[in-house]
């Protein structure tokens, strides 16, 4: 059987699926299940995180932090 070079590199039509091209697409079926169930879907920031680890520290030193302009949202969710 005689095999050309362009039938093993030509792909045509089809899609190649990558890990991160699977990955991506069981992300937005998590979410879009999630979401069909009442829940909020959002991805954790850089901001988020500091901002909730700000509030932590103060927690544990008894006092709040003032939730006015805060990006992490934690204590609304709850």
């Amino acid at each position: 059987m005689q095999v050309g070079i362009k039938t093993i590199f030509d792909l045509g039509d089809e899609e190649v699926n990558t890990k991160e091209d699977i990955k991506e697409e069981e992300i937005k079926k998590a979410k879009k299940l999630l979401a069909e169930n009442g829940y909020v879907v959002k991805k954790w920031t850089r901001s988020m995180e500091q901002d909730a680890n700000e509030c932590g520290e103060l927690a544990e030193q008894g006092m709040d932090k003032d939730c006015c302009g805060c990006n992490c949202s934690v204590c609304l969710m709850q």
